[in-house]
């Protein structure tokens, strides 16, 4: 989180759910952005991760270029399970922004 020019790094493994949703809370943050390694585990499932934040009404959003998902050998090339992935994400968990738009901003 950058706050005044520092930057404050946070660990998944130190929240759950509710102590992370009251943390955002505490500092004013109603919105995230979701980025990262395993689109398809760490990503929705974790306690910090979108499934709960949803839950818990945060307003999230996506970025699938910034992301990847644990694949299968046979789909590694074509990246189908971040694809999919990101298909489920999209129609019901958080809005996709593209990455290129957000970079620009």
């Amino acid at each position: 989180m950058a706050t005044d020019g520092l930057i404050r790094i946070l660990f998944h493994q130190d929240f759950d759910t509710i102590s992370f949703s009251d943390f955002l809370r505490k500092q004013g943050i109603h919105t995230l952005i979701y980025v990262g390694i395993a689109s398809n585990m760490c990503v929705i499932g974790r306690p910090t991760g979108m499934v709960p934040m949803l839950h818990n009404g945060f307003r999230l959003f996506f970025i699938p270029q910034a992301s990847a998902a644990v694949e299968f050998r046979e789909t590694w090339a074509t990246g189908a399970i971040h694809s999919a992935t990101t298909i489920i994400i999209s129609q019901s968990i958080a809005e996709l922004i593209d990455l290129n738009e957000f970079l620009s901003l």
